[in-house]
């Protein structure tokens, strides 16, 4: 191993700064390549000639000596070249995804070289790189009010509800905070997590890498909030909402038996445009990646429309029969254009074998829905509303909105109702 004047190299480099990042790159290779060849010949030695030859002996003296030295040049370039990632911020997005680019790149080395020390001292020192007081994560969270005047970072800005930051700038702070949260759960699940199957030493990291990957994640949860939370986009769901319960979309309380429903456009999902078409929303759906961050957002709009869906079956004028099948259908085809705006099942990852859904947060609408559109209030006993988490008081509420239903029949249905023993939230 001595003989390689690569082991020179390695010594000399890791002894002065990084000034070529490829050249360092391409030696760091070599060192990883010469470790894993060093620790396989020596367990075929060992078990040739013993544990306690000579041969063997020399053998682990330099490969240390190359591990000590492969180490200190790993972290010189993993410092170096995050900071020149991070040096050029006119694109935040890529240049994040640069400063992961590297620290991936050192981690893999690093568990390629067959080295514990060496897979475990790099581990520790990305956990260090990603701390909240590191330069990754306050440059991920600095996004938002880069270019203003103010000096508050996105964290400072969630933590004390400002939302002073542009669109734009909102956007690619969400953009940028999903991009680090799936960096880092990548790097716990597809590095730490098979490692830690062989390596013992490796299992606490699981927490700790776990514990990054969630300050991450309520960074970008929080950009995201700070983004939907915008003043104007804030105003349009606001105004969706009263519009909903007070009837002034839809008008169902004004239909009657003699009228009659048809194929009309949905007069919620017109409504709604309002909402999706807003400039901080369109800036939301460009600027997110398209897997998980894209999914994040869609869930978050289907909780605001199945909420203003779910008031007005619980809430408002009281409907006929009519006005509950038309609610239905206008309410259906309003989650149906929230859901085509789902990511694709393959943006989301080889590991997300599941396909994405809307149905945990418009589950509780569409259980109101059922319940108002019953011809009669004996039919509730036939729904399957346990399962939604409907409660007695929400079968209450949701018949009690039907003006062609008697006090006595609803009373009836809701002690025979198959829902979960409790009043609810209605």
């Amino acid at each position: 191993m001595e003989r390689f004047a690569m082991m020179k190299s390695v010594e000399t480099v890791s002894r002065e700064p990084i000034r070529n990042l490829t050249e360092a790159d391409a030696l760091l290779d070599e060192c990883s390549f010469a470790l894993q060849f060093g620790r396989r010949f020596t367990r075929f030695v060992e078990g040739a000639l013993g544990e306690g030859e000579t041969v063997t002996q020399t053998l682990l003296k330099s490969l240390q000596t190359l591990e000590g030295l492969y180490i200190r040049l790993e972290d010189a370039y993993r410092d170096a070249g995050v900071r020149e990632a991070l040096e050029d911020m006119d694109d935040p997005l890529a240049a994040l995804q640069d400063a992961f680019f590297v620290l991936r790149r050192g981690v893999d080395r690093a568990v390629g070289t067959l080295s514990e020390q060496a897979a475990l001292a790099e581990l520790h020192r990305t956990l260090a790189t990603l701390a909240l007081d590191a330069d990754v994560f306050q440059a991920a969270a600095s996004l938002a009010t880069r270019g203003e005047t103010k000096e508050l970072s996105l964290v400072d800005a969630i933590d004390e509800e400002v939302r002073g930051a542009s669109i734009e700038s909102l956007a690619i702070a969400a953009g940028g905070a999903f991009a680090c949260a799936s960096s880092v759960a990548a790097l716990k699940d597809e590095v730490v997590g098979e490692l830690a199957r062989s390596v013992p030493l490796a299992v606490p990291l699981l927490d700790d890498f776990d514990h990054a990957s969630h300050q991450y994640d309520e960074l970008a949860a929080g950009a995201l909030s700070a983004l939907f939370d915008e003043p104007g986009l804030m105003l349009s769901r606001r105004r969706f909402f009263a519009d909903v319960v007070d009837d002034k979309i839809g008008r169902y309380s004004l239909l009657g038996d003699k009228d009659v429903l048809e194929e009309d456009d949905s007069r919620l999902e017109n409504a709604y445009e309002k909402v999706l078409n807003h400039a901080a929303l369109r800036a939301a759906l460009n600027a997110l990646p398209a897997g998980a961050p894209r999914l994040a957002l869609c869930r978050k709009l289907a909780a605001d429309a199945s909420n203003a869906v779910l008031a007005r079956c619980t809430s408002g004028d009281k409907v006929g029969a009519l006005g509950a099948l038309a609610l239905r259908r206008d309410a259906r085809k309003l989650f149906a254009t929230l859901g085509g705006l789902l990511p694709s099942e393959e943006s989301l990852g080889e590991g997300d074998i599941f396909r994405a859904t809307l149905r945990p947060e418009l589950e509780a609408a569409t259980a109101a829905l059922a319940l108002l559109c019953v011809e009669a209030p004996s039919d509730v006993r036939t729904l399957r509303l346990s399962a939604a988490g409907v409660c007695r008081g929400d079968v209450r509420a949701a018949l009690g909105m039907r003006r062609d239903f008697e006090k006595n029949a609803i009373a009836a249905a809701v002690s025979a109702a198959a829902v979960v023993e409790s009043e609810g939230l209605v």
